[in-house]
């Protein structure tokens, strides 16, 4: 089984979010999104709940269908997560054969800065989502590049301009509970 998974603050998750994750469908057998606490190599922490972010995350990985699922290892663990320790408990706990981890160029241009990143590098496969051509410092990276210019921040900022970039049940679900509501 070819298992991918993808982690983030998902504060929003957005349509690039779910775009990453339909361009993946063919290549795996199962796809996990990891919501974590917050990033460690950021300097802010999210503004939506752990349990507000687990929830948007799951309504848009339901609109993906049945491979798609989210995992609260990281939302749920200790702070900070890292995905050295991410990856361990994905091998304890699915049963895969090929681990696949998809990331945003936006971190893996720091990616070298990951707690044990050689180990990461060495134990898995990565593919790298890159809008702006930002990050080619691995060599066993993948890269797939983006033509899309959403971003959680520029939504959290503009939440009524940018709409139009979230899952309309995530949309509801943002509206709903009040959240990015300035």
């Amino acid at each position: 089984m070819k298992l991918y998974f993808f982690g983030g603050t998902f504060d929003p998750p957005h349509l690039a979010h779910e775009e990453i994750a339909k361009r993946c469908d063919k290549l795996c057998d199962k796809f996990i999104f990891f919501p974590c606490k917050a990033s460690p190599l950021k300097d802010h922490s999210p503004i939506a709940s752990e349990q507000h972010r687990i929830n948007m995350t799951q309504l848009m990985a339901n609109c993906l269908g049945g491979k798609y699922t989210v995992d609260d290892f990281e939302i749920k663990g200790n702070f900070p997560s890292y995905t050295i320790d991410t990856i361990s408990y994905i091998k304890k706990t699915y049963s895969f054969t090929n681990l696949t981890m998809i990331v945003g160029a936006d971190q893996m241009k720091n990616i070298d800065k990951w707690k044990d990143f050689e180990s990461i590098d060495e134990a898995l496969e990565i593919i790298c989502f890159d809008r702006d051509n930002l990050a080619k410092n691995i060599k066993k990276c993948n890269f797939i590049k983006m033509d899309s210019d959403i971003s959680s921040s520029k939504i959290r900022e503009n939440f009524k301009i940018e709409k139009n970039k979230l899952n309309s049940l995530v949309f509801k679900y943002i509206v709903e509970n009040h959240i990015y509501s300035n």
